[in-house]
């Protein structure tokens, strides 16, 4: 519960998270030949097989397609990275990036609020066991 009369002070030490988390911006470039192809259904299955592997590893939040549903298929991700050259490595070891298709951009993000923070604070914990 907020406590509506904590000093500024008490609620920056005692509620806001100020947890470092990485955005990543998946956008296509003129080469993205759709996912539809024989090269897309192969780069697809190939992503998707990295970002399991990234996420078993502790290291992906949350991911998915921007505008579900579109030929395009751009995406977004949110990474638990170490550093911004963790997250960078990540983002260029992704198959549709790493074959051109994509521009992965990423931006550091700080996670101040909201129901993730409980759950990014648990994932962070030593004893998280990561599959």
């Amino acid at each position: 519960m907020v406590n509506i009369h904590a000093t500024l002070e008490d609620l920056l030490k005692n509620r806001h998270a100020e947890i470092p988390l990485f955005i990543l911006n998946m956008t296509n470039t003129d080469k993205f030949e759709g996912i539809a192809t024989e090269s897309g259904k192969r780069l697809f299955r190939e992503h998707l097989m990295y970002w399991w592997k990234v996420e078993e590893s502790g290291h992906l939040l949350a991911a998915g397609p921007i505008e579900a549903g579109q030929p395009t298929q751009q995406g977004f991700a949110i990474l638990m990275a170490s550093s911004f050259d963790e997250a960078l490595e990540l983002a260029a070891a992704e198959p549709f990036h790493a074959a051109g298709w994509r521009r992965n951009t990423v931006r550091s993000w700080q996670l101040n609020e909201g129901l993730l923070v409980p759950t990014v604070r648990a994932l962070r914990q030593p004893n998280h066991a990561k599959s």
